[in-house]
């Protein structure tokens, strides 16, 4: 009871747990992360939607915050899974491509021709942006 004490006193509205809770997460999170998610304004929407597409429990919380305040929408993360390429990238590396506005159709590009595997992250951005 104390760390719901924390929570409340840390100005996480009861109704936030509460709908944590009602969403099937009740015990899923640690108290620091209830605590961010919740200052950071993540939604039971995306939380629901991540897990929807069998992601949230792949997500530490705070790739979860990141993600989320980055605006990375699920859709972009679902191409991602879809292409094969979820996997290949830390959620960092997924908020810089899509902060630089690298669609999954491009990554697929470099990969048909056989230049993904030589690129950096760097390389990736740099060659959309020149080509865009």
């Amino acid at each position: 009871m104390s760390g719901m004490r924390a929570l409340y006193t840390s100005g996480v509205p009861v109704s936030y747990i509460e709908q944590l809770n009602n969403s099937g997460y009740q015990g899923e999170f640690s108290y620091s992360a209830v605590l961010g998610m919740y200052h950071s304004g993540v939604t039971m929407e995306y939380l629901s939607s991540l897990d929807e597409i069998d992601m949230l429990q792949d997500l530490s919380y705070s790739a979860i915050i990141g993600l989320y305040n980055s605006g990375v929408t699920i859709d972009y993360l679902n191409e991602l899974r879809d292409g094969g390429y979820y996997d290949s990238y830390s959620y960092s590396q997924i908020i810089g491509l899509y902060s630089s506005g690298v669609p999954v159709s491009f990554i697929r590009e470099l990969e048909n021709r056989n230049l993904l595997d030589e690129m950096s992250l760097g390389d990736i951005i740099q060659a959309y942006n020149i080509d865009n």
